[in-house]
């Protein structure tokens, strides 16, 4: 799996939404040069008439539906941020995700009762378990 199909699979969580501090790319182009931070107070504009909110790219000062940027998940920003949906997501302020050592692979933790104790969500990456729990999240 790429990393924009991950990328597509968080977007698709009834969970997601766009936070401050993560990096968007357009869903055809995953360069670095071509990346929006996301930023609540002057790159999210929402637009009720048209569906959704819309983002404002810095290279160019254009809007564009969300729909054509893709949360950069190599971003060390961005994978806080889906950490912190997945807390919410789960009602979790413990989730956490380690690597799984030495096995490789990553592993999320939701944590967040004790009916759900030993509850985890694996991936090779650590956006894939962080994906995975989002994804399974109540």
């Amino acid at each position: 799996m790429t990393d924009l199909d991950l990328a597509r699979r968080a977007m698709a969580c009834k969970h997601w939404r766009w936070t401050d501090g993560m990096r968007a790319t357009r869903d055809h182009l995953s360069t670095p040069r071509h990346a929006v931070r996301i930023s609540q107070s002057c790159n999210i504009h929402q637009c009720p008439d048209s569906g959704g909110p819309w983002v404002k790219t810095d290279d160019n000062g254009q809007w564009k539906p969300e729909r054509d940027l893709l949360p950069d998940l190599t971003d060390p920003a961005t994978l806080g941020c889906l950490l912190a949906l997945v807390r919410e997501a789960w009602a979790s302020p413990l989730a956490q995700v380690s690597p799984m050592l030495p096995q490789g692979g990553w592993v999320c933790y939701p944590n967040n009762t004790e009916e759900r104790y030993g509850l985890y969500f694996r991936g090779e990456t650590e956006a894939a378990a962080l994906v995975a729990a989002l994804e399974a999240a109540p």
